[in-house]
């Protein structure tokens, strides 16, 4: 019992490190590493207090395993997103295709829509990737800038809700047989609803007008080739998952070798190194993986030790509605696949309508802080000016928003199902 209480004081002391980065002048991801990797060795030293080292040994496993599913996702998508980047793909085809003077407003709403559908269509991460570097590309203020990265990944954890290829939650749940395909899709309109609330309030933040100056740089022909096989490897997630079950991670690792066979093929036949793709993989926010990894295993850490089995004790003592409404909250903390894993072991007895609405819950309930969601940390790795505390500053805005979604999704989830 003392050590599950030591253990879970330095899960809150390591996220508390998270919020007092900037003040602390320290990097996030050696926090969470040095924290992360810590709590596994205690739990091995007392094995014996957990159910035995054999036990200790499979959850770590477990989690890593985990862990190395989303890293190599990352590492593709991101390898993708780097060489597009650097080429200045990206910002070309913004150049090409917005107008040369737009609102502020406007621009904030056809981000964040293409967001919210693009992330149902593929996932949260590659959906924010892309959206941050096109904002990245607009060279937008950097207090005005927080409010676009704040919407993006609120779009982006709210558009995969109502889609099994979205959100690896509503995956879950769906395999469970809790929810069915097409009072699934119904989701997408409390989520789109909240979206839209959150569009209203954060609106009032921003006025003008913004010019967009064109630039002299070409897409190549390599650029083209390279932005369709990253468009052909999205499209063959979303087919390959829902037709054959082939995990995501594993078609963007074969997207990426493509690219990758690409440059070696440009390279034996003009003679030259313009295209040493595999460079490219050095450009990757690797702290923002070993943030991952430390979050991650603090995270697998408390599931191994029983702290978010726990949760579902919350269902005995409060209606199941608010329950479901406090475990979306939650997910802005504890990571809300093992949460969600959790609530699925635990027993719980849920109505169709209770289950869609606890979809909505855990998947748009990471955004109330921005370590909540893989949306959220990977927009810290983009953008550095993005913190803990400059995301808690809009933390108003998104509450009301999700609170408001909740309230549709568990009206909708009892009108469908």
């Amino acid at each position: 019992m003392i050590l599950e209480i030591i253990l879970t004081i330095l899960f809150l002391f390591a996220f508390v490190l998270i919020a007092f980065e900037e003040g602390l002048k320290m990097n996030k991801a050696k926090s969470t590493l040095f924290l992360g990797t810590f709590v596994w060795i205690v739990l091995f030293l007392f094995a014996s207090k957990f159910g035995g080292a054999h036990f200790i040994e499979e959850a770590f496993h477990e989690t890593v395993l985990e862990i190395a599913i989303l890293w190599l996702f990352l590492i593709a998508a991101m390898t993708f997103v780097a060489y597009m980047d650097r080429q200045g793909f990206i910002e070309n085809l913004v150049y090409k295709y917005l107008p040369e003077k737009i609102s502020e407003k406007k621009l904030l709403f056809i981000i964040g829509v293409f967001t919210f559908f693009f992330s149902s269509l593929a996932d949260n991460l590659t959906a924010t990737l892309v959206a941050l570097t096109i904002l990245l590309a607009l060279k937008i203020d950097s207090k005005k800038l927080m409010t676009y990265c704040v919407f993006v990944i609120f779009a982006a954890n709210a558009g995969g809700v109502a889609m099994i290829t979205g959100d690896v939650t509503t995956l879950m749940i769906f395999n469970a047989g809790m929810v069915k395909i097409l009072p699934l899709l119904a989701l997408f309109v409390p989520s789109f609803l909240s979206l839209m609330v959150l569009y209203f309030l954060l609106a009032q933040k921003i006025s003008g007008t913004m010019e967009i100056v064109s630039n002299d740089n070409k897409v190549t022909n390599h650029d083209l080739i390279i932005g369709a096989i990253f468009i052909l490897t999205i499209i063959s997630v979303i087919a390959g998952h829902v037709l054959f079950h082939i995990p995501a991670m594993l078609t963007f690792l074969f997207g990426m070798s493509v690219m990758l066979l690409y440059g070696w093929v440009v390279i034996v036949k003009t003679k030259n190194d313009e295209l040493e793709l595999l460079e490219y993989i050095r450009a990757i926010e690797f702290d923002a993986l070993f943030f991952f990894l430390g979050v991650l295993l603090l995270v697998g850490m408390l599931s191994t030790i029983g702290v978010l089995g726990k949760a579902a004790v919350l269902y005995d003592i409060i209606p199941v509605s608010i329950a479901n409404y406090i475990m979306g909250m939650l997910s802005s903390v504890v990571d809300n696949i093992p949460l969600t894993a959790a609530i699925l072991k635990g027993g719980i007895t849920m109505v169709p309508g209770d289950w869609l609405a606890m979809t909505y819950a855990v998947g748009v309930g990471g955004s109330l802080l921005v370590i909540g969601s893989a949306a959220g940390v990977v927009a810290m790795s983009k953008i550095k000016s993005l913190t803990f505390g400059t995301y808690l500053k809009f933390f108003g805005y998104i509450f009301v928003s999700y609170t408001i979604g909740y309230i549709a999704a568990y009206f909708t989830g009892h009108l469908v199902a």
